[in-house]
């Protein structure tokens, strides 16, 4: 066991940052890792949220701190679609495979910010009886910080199958009280 978890260990420490996502993209070294979701009350397997990897040759798995850019970066922008185009790939292998799972995937708001970038997200969702929807993570000082985009965005994207999730809600919840409407599928 102690084998398996050293290769997935940096040989040497990796430096900040470590890649950037140019060459990680050219390289092919972004994965998608899947953190399966439970149903709280039942305890029964809900789908499953992708969490963005990169396998470096030289420091093996380097975690996420290392290479996203601050969305000033003009690559960020090229981050988030690698998520969605590889999530909705990931959804066809998974229900070749084992059937349909509902994934979750992690965006930030300034990608949502952009119409083009919502359009091209409402015309990948796969036109298939099985797909149950896509969830998009939001953190929840995002959402606050920027609520009338992501109310906006939140009712634009579900006509096409797309709920938003406010993520790491925590002690922000009062924030969210005094919406006259509640535009999101879930709070986490």
């Amino acid at each position: 066991m102690s084998t398996i978890l050293a290769s997935l260990m940096p040989l040497e420490p990796a430096p900040s940052p470590a890649v950037d996502v140019p060459e990680a993209l050219k390289a092919s070294s972004l994965e998608l890792w899947y953190q399966q979701k439970l149903h709280l009350r039942t305890l029964v397997p809900s789908g499953a949220e992708a969490l963005i990897r990169m396998r470096h040759p030289a420091w093996g798995v380097v975690p996420p701190a290392y290479f996203i850019p601050d969305e000033s970066d003009p690559h960020f922008h090229a981050l988030s679609e690698f998520v969605i185009a590889r999530a909705i790939e990931d959804w066809r292998y998974l229900l070749g495979q084992i059937g349909p799972v509902d994934l979750s995937i992690n965006l930030p708001i300034s990608f949502l910010a952009d119409d083009a970038a919502v359009r091209e997200l409402c015309y990948r969702i796969p036109d298939h009886a099985a797909f149950a929807g896509l969830l998009i993570e939001i953190d929840s000082a995002e959402v606050i910080d920027n609520l009338d985009l992501a109310i906006d965005v939140a009712r634009r994207v579900r006509l096409h199958n797309i709920g938003i999730s406010i993520d790491n809600v925590g002690a922000k919840w009062p924030s969210l009280l005094g919406l006259p409407n509640f535009p999101f599928v879930q709070l986490k």
